[in-house]
């Protein structure tokens, strides 16, 4: 009797326990244990991510990689790209997901998220479509990571996923010309 109360504890303890581990493995991405009956499954939690190939505009030589990663109400951004000329540069979500011609103009134009920015968020927060400023030195490399509101990686009508990302020179306003472009795609967890 004594063993059956024991092991009866130990199992409620275990499921207590493995209940409130799913619920942190939930809020951070990490690995937890199911039990499905008499079966326990290993499944892996992650947020969603995205991963963005970055090609070059006709006559430039702009290429790299970027992440996304959605992090509660924001998402993270981070990327590295090479052969870019020295200057500034923005990083923009446009509304197309579409780099097919030579200027990336068929990306369209910078996509406006349903949600206005609030009012109290300080302005070097970035917001919605605007992911950042990258500034390139002598070697060519733009290496960043921005924490950005507005947007999300999902269904939702703020999400970007399916939609482009531009690089363009800074301060041209419209009319930039845009570097580089890649598709946002939604990764696929391993």
């Amino acid at each position: 009797m004594t063993r059956r109360l024991l092991a009866a504890l130990l199992v409620t303890c275990a499921t207590v326990a493995g209940c409130e581990s799913m619920k942190t493995g939930m809020q951070k991405g990490i690995h937890v244990m199911q039990d499905v009956g008499s079966d326990v499954k290993d499944f892996v939690i992650t947020p969603p991510s995205a991963n963005v190939l970055m090609l070059p505009t006709r006559g430039r030589t702009d290429r790299g990689t970027i992440r996304l990663l959605q992090k509660k109400e924001r998402v993270m951004v981070a990327g590295r790209i090479t052969g870019m000329k020295a200057g500034e540069y923005k990083l923009q979500v446009h509304q197309r997901g579409n780099c097919s011609a030579v200027d990336a103009t068929s990306a369209g134009p910078v996509f406006v998220p349903p949600r206005a920015r609030p009012p109290d968020l300080p302005a070097t927060t970035p917001w919605g479509a605007d992911l950042g400023r990258l500034i390139v030195e002598a070697d060519g490399i733009a290496s960043f990571a921005f924490e950005v509101e507005g947007i999300a990686l999902g269904s939702e009508a703020d999400s970007v996923i399916g939609r482009s990302l531009v690089v363009s020179v800074a301060g041209g306003g419209v009319a930039a010309p845009r570097v580089a472009c890649g598709l946002v795609n939604l990764s696929r967890p391993d």
